[in-house]
């Protein structure tokens, strides 16, 4: 028996480090409690609603409701206003000075005021919700 749980316990402190991917999340839930969030790999829906900067910045939008629009960012995307999409990917808090450095972009003042320090998703893919 203390082999068994010997082996175990590596085994599911591991499990316990994993990222998890948060089922039934909304983007409006993202907003309610970013911190809770940050470092987790989601997958939320909505429509793509505009570009918000050059290289892939865009805010898609959950329902009517305020508060359900997130930022994302992925450098693949094809970009199609009013479009359903699904995103996947991590979750951060977005630090403008920090990624205009990693990503060697530089946002634009408008930007900066409404992003800077609000959660966005780091995107690992956007596909088309088909219906």
């Amino acid at each position: 028996m203390h082999r068994l749980l010997a082996l175990l316990v590596p085994f599911t402190l591991l499990a316990a480090g994993c990222e998890t991917e948060a089922a039934g999340l909304t983007i409006g839930d993202i907003h309610d409690n970013p911190s809770s969030f940050v470092g987790q790999t989601v997958t939320v829906t909505g429509e793509m609603e505009e570009m918000e900067a050059p290289g892939g910045w865009f805010t898609i939008d959950g329902s009517a409701a305020a508060n359900d629009e997130i930022l994302v960012y992925s450098k693949d995307a094809v970009f199609t206003e009013d479009q359903e999409v699904t995103v996947t990917g991590k979750i951060d808090s977005l630090m403008i000075t920090e990624v205009e450095q990693e990503l060697g972009v530089d946002f634009d003042a408008d930007f900066e005021e409404d992003f800077n320090g609000k959660p966005y998703i780091m995107a690992e893919s956007v596909t088309p919700t088909i219906r």
